[in-house]
């Protein structure tokens, strides 16, 4: 039933007498006289009569039961009725032809379920929204024992197992069922957390399960999912890890004396040695409380130990803790200039109670601080050099802010009727405090108006006092010129108006007990003479609503009932002498309900509901009044109900709608949490574009509705952008887009620059340069090459982060670098670890496998080894054994295998190299260590060194220069005091008896091959070679020689031991026998050669 109703006071009172006796059965309703100062169409909509057997309301709709209650067993005829805001009814049956449907329904308390009801059969639950629609899917039911929600999109199921686990505690033992626990999304994909123990809640400062921001933090399952990457994270199996949320957008973990901050994208914010923290400021104000008390911090009686800088330092250096400050807070002053207040409170005990408990007494320390840590004001020594100025004995003071400026007012505590009101602005960097009119003064902070007074006791009662004003000042401190009434006249109290609109700034109260306006321009509006016992300033009581100013009054008393009258913020009275026996308000900006209430959460015994212009919309003459909720689109949606003649109650919906339209709202706005578009004050259903709302915020509809986590095409500018889950244009930011909503864990990375544009290219932000694909914007992360000629650039880009990578990187195990500026894999090239150099081809790190590489770098013209053993580092001073192509001196037959030396540099030695002490040599063309002979040269085969002197070569005894090292040929050398000879480097006189040889001096010598080829000396020597006239054999041959001390080979005559001998000029033999020499015949032994006789 749907009616428009003309809002003058005759028609809507008719109408509630209609409607009083048409449901209620006989009783014409008794109102109020209604002050209504304009007329414009409201919308009475009935959505359904009351008949339903149960009923709840929330923000978009109405749920009902027919043949049951919530929360109670149903029977198979029970029926679930959903009718959402715009009057579209589902009816669910308990019951169908395959069986029961539920067995029970349960709503929960205004927003716990998000606007859904619990359909429960057996361990099978399903979610049902106002629109008819189930959670997860059409008719989908979820296997559950336990189900909490986290958002609009994702609830927590739990499944008991049927196991137990028993925990024992401080003084006793629990037993804890196990569940299998998940994740759900709105469209039904699962996300498996597993079995745990059952969820013990904190009951403390936290929620157990929410959102931060991307973040579903689960806090006492210790898990956390990423919505936007699809990513499961358990935090830890430790039961003393704590997961909570923070305040702000942000979670924290604590284990053992450390907590880690996080924001609502997962990112890492800051650790701080603490148990516990508050963030509720991280955002705006730059800092979080800190403290290592969990339980009890942010409570009267928590020690707040300390104040912590976003990036995870103390603020401005200091330890309050170590000050032995006993609690400490901050607020913000100037929030352009970052300008802090910070108040220290310091605790001194001053004795014990009879309870035994200490007592104190507390002394405060305030002071201002820049965000840059430099003190500004110290407001203590402040106070006091202006409280000097103006000549004050025992001075006093406080200060607040107003707007971007700090006023300071100071009292002489021995005479109450002193004051003096400076002002301090951020043009003159918060210095030389302007002096304002009057002695007191309270401000505005909301319109950002300050009204000064001249303040004076008029007795030593504390509160008989008068005022009078003395100035008003806007925000730049300009004096606004008073009206004179407002001036002249002596007030009794000024009170700040909270929550007023663009007219009134303050209200006041004259001598006569009348209340007054003062608006923003001096000017006394809206004077209230009603004389009543209590006048307050307030606003609806219930915090569900939104904010709007009320003043009301009232006389009489609580068991006669009081007559109340309601202003609205306009200074139009509403509501004239309405009886009740309580003082309760509540609404929102287009409605107001007075009622009487048993207590909090039950039902209106007596209501008046009106808009705030006073026109009656209802009261409990038409219905009774169960709850009431305002829709997104202002109109009040109202459970209510009527009682048959058995006496139970019957439940129906009602619709009202919003009290006035403006033609001049055009475009986004949000209201209770959902985004539309207006055209000339009404929601647009077919609108398709771009729109920006009053804060700048920017929104994409199709048809009306706001894009939301998508993806959106604008073709007047030819641009992409993407739409957060909350409707707002992204800017500045990085947004992961799910390749499709039923896989998220498929998608691409994007970034959308400060208009909103998609990014594509390379873009420098965060510290890093990051690269988006020119077609897609996808984000790059891995591997990326850009052709550059005919070259190619190879990139890498954090698989997580998406930055670019510099300098040495691991990537999967493998060693990578890129160039420190430009982030080009190095190629071809060495580049530093640590001070160490390793070569990288195509950015890989070389010499990893096997022994290491050999490597050829064209710039040094050198080449290096690259020693595994040492992670592929440059091989310096160090020899190395290679498989690789040896040439002449390779190890095997195939022509490989060598040690090849690498100097200082790491370069590889050729030639000839002195190496401690020792000489080598290495091949000029493959490096090979040079072993054996070398032209007339030996270096060890083992060792490589050369050799010099006396050196045995496979069993023969060689001999090299000890100077050179050149090979000995034809040449002596002495060896333990004997002499030997050399040919090539080889001794000689080895082979049969020796060997007979003449040095270059045409001397004859022996090497006896019985003294290993050593010259023979003092010694007769049989030799088989020529022997001239003296030869033993028939051919020519054989002979004895002698050899002299000096191993000479004897000629002509000898004398030795007395006896003489001769040895033939020629050959050396020695005669024997009867020899004619010279025409004398001589007779020598034919044996010993001894002379015996001569004769001519």
């Amino acid at each position: 039933m749907k009616r428009v109703v003309k809002k003058t006071i005759a028609t809507v009172l008719s109408s509630a007498m209609m409607f009083g006796t048409m449901l209620s059965g006989g009783v014409a309703p008794v109102f109020a006289n209604v002050i209504a100062s304009d007329t414009s169409d409201i919308t009475f909509d009935v959505l359904a009569e009351p008949q339903y057997d149960d009923g709840s309301v929330d923000d978009s709709g109405f749920f009902f039961m027919q043949g049951g209650k919530f929360g109670e067993d149903t029977d198979e005829n029970a029926v679930l009725v959903v009718i959402d805001e715009n009057g579209k009814k589902t009816e669910i049956p308990s019951s169908t032809s395959e069986g029961r449907k539920f067995t029970k329904a349960v709503t929960a308390t205004s927003g716990s379920f998000y606007n859904m009801v619990e359909l429960f059969n057996g361990n099978q639950c399903a979610l049902v929204r106002p629109d008819g629609s189930y959670f997860g899917g059409t008719d989908k039911f979820f296997e559950a024992d336990y189900i909490q929600p986290v958002s609009n999109d994702l609830v927590l199921i739990g499944t008991d197992t049927g196991k137990t686990v028993s925990v024992s505690k401080k003084d006793y033992t629990k037993v804890y069922h196990i569940y299998d626990y998940k994740l759900v999304t709105s469209t039904g994909k699962e996300i498996s957390i597993g079995e745990q123990q059952e969820k013990e809640f904190y009951f403390n400062y936290y929620s157990d399960s929410v959102m931060v921001g991307d973040i579903a933090v689960l806090s006492s399952l210790r898990v956390i999912y990423n919505t936007k990457t699809d990513m499961l994270k358990k935090v830890s199996e430790d039961e003393n890890v704590k997961l909570r949320t923070t305040g702000g957008n942000y979670y924290a973990v604590t284990e053992n004396d450390s907590t880690t901050v996080y924001d609502g994208t997962g990112q890492q914010v800051m650790t701080v040695p603490y148990t516990s923290i508050d963030t509720s400021v991280l955002d705006t104000e730059g800092y979080a409380v800190v403290s290592k008390d969990s339980e009890t911090v942010l409570s009267w009686r928590s020690k707040l130990e300390n104040i912590v800088s976003k990036d995870g330092t103390l603020w401005n250096n200091t330890d309050w803790n170590e000050k032995g400050a006993d609690g400490v807070s901050m607020s913000v002053v100037n929030s352009e200039k970052k300008i802090y207040s910070l108040s220290a409170r310091y605790a001194n005990q001053t004795g014990t109670s009879s309870a035994g408990r200490p007592q104190y007494t507390y002394v405060s320390e305030n002071y201002l601080y820049s965000a840059d840590g430099k003190l500004s004001m110290d407001l203590e020594s402040e106070i006091q050099k202006l409280g000097t100025q103006s000549s004050y004995s025992n001075i006093s003071g406080q200060y607040y802010s107003f707007g971007d400026n700090l006023v300071i007012s100071v009292y002489d505590l021995d005479n109450r009727n002193t004051g003096a009101i400076f002002a301090y602005t951020e043009a003159d960097n918060y210095q030389n405090g302007k002096k304002l009119q009057g002695n007191d003064s309270t401000v505005n902070n909301t319109e950002k108006y300050m009204l000064t007074v001249d303040r004076t006791y008029t007795s030593d009662t504390e509160y008989d006092v008068n005022y009078k004003l003395a100035g008003l000042y806007n925000e730049q401190l300009e004096s606004i010129s008073l009206q004179s009434e407002a001036v002249d006249t002596v007030y009794k109290d000024c009170v700040r108006f909270r929550y007023a609109n663009d007219r009134y700034v303050f209200y006041l109260k004259d001598s006569d007990g009348a209340y007054s306006m003062l608006d923003k321009n001096g000017s006394l509006e809206g004077k209230y003479t009603y004389d009543v016992d209590q006048l307050e300033v307030g606003t609806p009581a219930d915090s569900r609503r939104s904010e709007e100013a009320y003043v009301y009054g009232a006389s009489g008393n609580k068991n006669d009932g009081y007559r109340i009258s309601v202003y609205n913020a306009q200074g139009t009275k509403i509501v004239s002498d309405y009886t009740s026996s309580q003082i309760k308000l509540d609404g929102d900006k287009n409605y107001l309900l007075v009622y009487e209430q048993e207590f909090a959460g039950s039902e209106y015994t007596k209501y008046l509901l009106c808009d705030h212009n006073g026109n009656v919309l209802m009261t409990n003459e038409q219905y009774g009044l169960y709850d009431f909720f305002a829709a997104d689109d202002g109109a009040l949606l109202a459970c209510v109900y009527n009682t048959d003649a058995d006496g139970n109650k019957k439940f129906g919906a009602v619709k009202i709608a919003s009290a006035d339209i403006d033609l001049d709202k055009n475009g986004a706005y949000i209201e209770n949490g959902e985004i539309r578009y207006y055209v000339n004050g009404k929601v647009s259903s077919d609108y398709t574009g771009m729109s920006v709302d009053a804060e700048g915020h920017k929104y994409w509809f199709d048809n009306g509705t706001a894009a939301k986590d998508k993806q959106v095409y604008s073709p007047a500018d030819d641009a992409w952008y993407w739409f957060d889950a909350n409707g707002t244009m992204a800017v500045g930011k990085d947004v992961f887009i799910p390749k499709s909503n039923d896989d998220r864990s498929q998608g691409k990375w994007v970034r959308y620059d400060e208009n909103g544009h998609m990014v594509k290219g390379e873009d420098y932000a965060n510290g890093g340069w990051y690269r988006f694909d020119e077609i897609t914007g996808e984000m790059a992360k891995g591997f990326y090459s850009v052709e550059d000629g005919e070259d190619t650039k190879l990139y890498y880009y954090n698989k997580d982060t998406g930055i670019m990578e510099h300098g040495a990187v691991n990537i999967d195990g493998t060693e990578y670098a890129f160039d420190d500026v430009t982030g080009v894999a190095v190629d071809k090239a060495w580049y530093s670890v640590e001070n160490a150099p390793y070569w990288y081809e195509n950015g890989v790190r070389q010499g990893m496998e096997g022994r290491g590489k050999e490597i050829y770098d064209p710039i040094s013209d050198g080449w290096y080894w690259l020693d595994a053993v040492d992670g592929g580092k440059k091989a310096v001073s160090k020899d190395v054994y290679q498989e690789s192509y040896a040439g002449a001196y390779a190890d095997r037959e195939d022509g490989t295998g060598k040690w090849v030396r690498y100097d200082e540099n790491g370069h590889m030695v050729k030639g000839e190299q002195m190496q401690d002490g020792a000489w080598y040599r290495f091949d000029e063309q493959t490096g090979a260590m040079i072993k054996g002979f070398y032209g007339q040269y030996y270096y060890d085969k083992v060792t490589g060194q050369k050799v010099f002197g006396a050196y045995t070569i496979d069993g023969v005894p060689y001999a090299f220069d000890d100077t050179t090292g050149e090979a000995l040929d034809c040449r002596w050398y002495e060896i333990d005091g004997n002499e030997y000879w050399y040919e090539n480097g080889k001794r000689q006189g080895l082979e049969g008896r020796g060997k007979e040889i003449c040095d270059g001096y045409g001397m004859w010598y022996w090497l006896d091959a019985v003294d290993n080829g050593k010259k023979a000396v003092s010694k007769d020597v049989y030799q088989e070679s020529y022997a001239g006239q003296f030869a033993e054999n028939a051919d020519g041959t054989g002979k004895w020689v002698r050899y002299d001390e000096r191993g000479c080979m004897v000629k002509g005559w000898w004398k030795q031991d007395g006896h003489e001998f001769f040895f033939d000029e020629q050959t050396g033999a020695m005669a024997k026998g009867t020899v004619v020499l010279g025409g004398v015949t001589y007779v020598f032994d034919s044996t010993t050669g001894i002379l015996l006789s001569w004769y001519k």
